[in-house]
């Protein structure tokens, strides 16, 4: 698929394949250029760890490599890709038996793995104390626990207060008083007068500084309570002083994403299609699955109804004709966007032809011009999260060349990747919907310049192969979008959506960024896209944050969908300072960190143990956010800044910093927590 206008290049999905020299034409299966029949898994020979390689062979002679591993041989490892000697050219710097150094263990031994032995210093397990060289339980010290003269204990018995245990400190002895005696003042004797006992039982705590213990502390012979108060640092329980247990030992990191997700995932599994590999990840309830081809950079190529069934089934709303057409990303660079011009970042005026085929600098998730997938670098889909990375092939292999030369799918050129990294997470945060996370890492020390791309493209099925025609482009509002080709346009919300005939069945997709802008384009009985006109740069080693939701079914029901998501989406963000586990102190500490929302925020507030509030002022600008989670409305003042007072907590134990967003629809989310410590 190419044609001969910058405009289609420009305002396409990357990876359409649907534009050639002169009028446009579409590529089926049968007339791809070299389609390949199995993909690599690996391109070179890595370490695992430093244990074994990774080899990359045809194991199994198919003409594609796999990854097969191969433990190293004893007195070896693994060291870029191979095997290797591990180095023996050392001495014993120490010998002997174990010893302590303060209150640690310091053990003679191998710790490195070099073949020699050194003192390593290691902390006792807790509750435990260095003693002999070994490991040991830690002794308390003992104190005293009376003092004074002997006193009756009751009646029959008297207390001495001595060192009855050779421990050094002295304790209560008890001894029974002689028959037809009674003890008073401490001395056993005939009785001379009569009381009664104010108290009986244990000690009881007297509020929470304090305990009250029942004994005869005036020696009449009864009992009444005495009030006694606890040492500094504890507090009473159960009759007893003792250090409190600290409340608030682990901070939960609420992470970026807004939106909680269902509270059971569905199952996982993955399906051999031919040469694919395809990976599904179920709602909850299994009505409806998603599934992205590994092979093809982890596009997207099914969203539909489940049918009991594994793998694809004629419910399915994505195209996934070629490596151009799914759901996808693909990334351009506005100085770098034509062949004979993009080596030098110098494209204004270029000579190439302007088509699909002499397209320059440009990162495709699906795969290239030739019909190769881009693979993936790992894969990872439990839990009810499917995530895939893949470094992108170029669209164009010979895309940096100084002439016009187009021949790279049949040289080795057709496997060239990119130098950016993709990540793609997925999960259900309903049973309609699907939210799509987009991290976009740029692996080079280059600056790519701002243009607008494709994060990400939408592609349905257009009739063939047994599946619906969803080619009706349907705006919130209900308006059609007449597609004669490539169209621009504005919506009255940051959603659309393309229908069947009938409006009662369809995919939706919506932009978290709230951007209003789109592109579609469409050949009857060929393709259907649409994409939001979303602009950015990629810096030289940074990364570019988007997330968008896909939503599934008819008209009614997907704009139903959209405007609950729009209202209920909550603030999502960071606290930078202070960092987690910062010692603070005093009544100006600061806070500070940054908030975004699909409309807007509204207020900011920082809590301290859950109990005490402090308002912080929100819209502070800091525009290196905007350039990671671009497109957001008010950026760049998404920055919050103010102070608290932890002057008056404890030391003894951390204290929870959380950070509170709401936004204009009173949606209000916890978006940072942090342990300080107060000193």
């Amino acid at each position: 698929m190419r044609k001969t206008y910058l405009l289609c290049v420009v305002y396409m999905c990357l990876g359409i394949c649907g534009c050639s020299d002169g009028a446009s034409e579409v590529k089926t299966e049968g007339d791809q250029e070299s389609p390949s029949k199995c993909g690599n898994e690996c391109t070179d020979d890595v370490c695992d760890g430093i244990s074994g390689v990774n080899k990359c062979l045809d194991t199994n002679h198919d003409g594609c490599l796999e990854v097969v591993r191969e433990d190293c041989p004893s007195g070896t490892s693994c060291s870029d890709g191979r095997c290797v000697s591990k180095p023996t050219d050392c001495s014993n710097s120490c010998k002997g038996d174990n010893v302590c150094e303060g209150e640690k263990l310091k053990t003679c031994k191998d710790a490195d793995g070099d073949g020699c032995r050194e003192w390593v210093v290691e902390d006792c397990p807790p509750n435990m104390v260095c003693s002999d060289g070994t490991c040991q339980d830690a002794k308390e010290p003992c104190r005293n626990t009376c003092d004074g003269p002997d006193e009756c204990d009751g009646k029959s018995s008297y207390k001495t207060c001595t060192d009855n245990n050779g421990d050094g400190c002295r304790e209560w002895v008890t001894q029974k008083c002689a028959e037809g005696t009674e003890c008073s003042n401490g001395i056993c004797q005939a009785p001379t007068q009569t009381c009664k006992n104010a108290c009986s039982g244990p000690d009881v705590c007297d509020g929470t500084s304090g305990f009250k213990t029942c004994k005869d502390s005036d020696n009449d012979g009864c009992k009444e309570w005495v009030a006694q108060s606890c040492d500094p640092g504890k507090v009473c329980s159960g009759g007893k002083c003792s250090t409190p247990a600290c409340k608030y030992t682990k901070a939960t990191d609420p992470g970026l994403d807004p939106l909680p997700g269902e509270s059971a995932p569905g199952k996982s599994e993955s399906v051999k299609n031919g040469s694919f590999t395809d990976e599904y990840l179920y709602d909850a309830t299994s009505y409806i699955k998603i599934g992205a081809r590994r092979e093809w950079g982890g596009s997207i190529i099914f969203f539909g109804l489940t049918d009991g069934n594994k793998g694809t089934n004629n419910t399915n709303t994505i195209d996934s004709n070629d490596t151009g057409r799914e759901v996808q990303v693909a990334i351009y660079d506005r100085s770098r966007l034509r062949q004979n011009c993009a080596y030098n970042a110098s494209c204004g005026y270029p000579t190439c032809e302007e088509n699909i085929t002499h397209l320059g600098w440009n990162p495709v998730q699906g795969g290239n011009r030739c019909n190769v997938g881009s693979g993936y670098k790992s894969v990872n889909n439990k839990n009810g999260i499917m995530e895939i990375v893949t470094i992108p092939l170029h669209w164009n292999p010979n895309w940096d060349f100084k002439d016009c030369t187009s021949s790279g799918c049949d040289t080795d050129l057709r496997n060239l990747r990119s130098d950016v990294q993709l990540t793609q997470r997925l999960r259900f945060v309903s049973t309609n919907v699907v939210e799509l996370f987009y991290s976009i890492k740029n692996l080079a020390a280059i600056d790519h310049t701002p243009y607008e791309q494709e994060l990400p493209t939408l592609y349905t099925t257009y009739g063939a192969n047994d599946l619906g025609d969803y080619r009706r482009l349907m705006t919130p509002d209900k308006t059609e979008i007449t597609i004669p080709g490539v169209i621009k346009f504005t919506t009255s919300a940051p959603w659309v959506t393309l229908q069947n005939a009938d409006l009662n069945y369809g995919v939706g997709l919506l932009y978290e960024n709230g951007l209003l802008h789109y592109s579609g384009w469409q050949k009857l009985g060929v393709f259907n896209n649409v994409r939001s006109d979303i602009t950015f740069g990629l810096p030289a080693n940074g990364t570019v944050n988007a997330r968008a939701y896909l939503m599934l079914g008819g008209f009614d029901t997907i704009k139903s969908l959209a405007n609950n998501l729009m209202q209920t989406l909550p603030p999502f963000g960071v606290v930078d300072v202070p960092a987690e586990g910062a010692a603070v102190s005093g009544s100006n500490v600061t806070v500070s960190g940054w908030a975004l929302d699909n409309k807007s925020v509204s207020k900011v507030i920082a809590k301290i143990d859950e109990d005490k509030t402090f308002n912080l002022k929100y819209g502070t600008s800091r525009p290196d956010v905007c350039k990671i989670w671009v497109g957001y409305p008010t950026c760049d003042k998404v920055g919050y800044t103010g102070t608290i007072d932890v002057s008056s907590l404890d030391t003894n134990c951390k204290h929870l910093l959380e950070i509170i967003a709401t936004d204009g629809d009173g949606n209000e989310r916890t978006i940072a927590r942090r342990l300080l410590t107060v000193k």
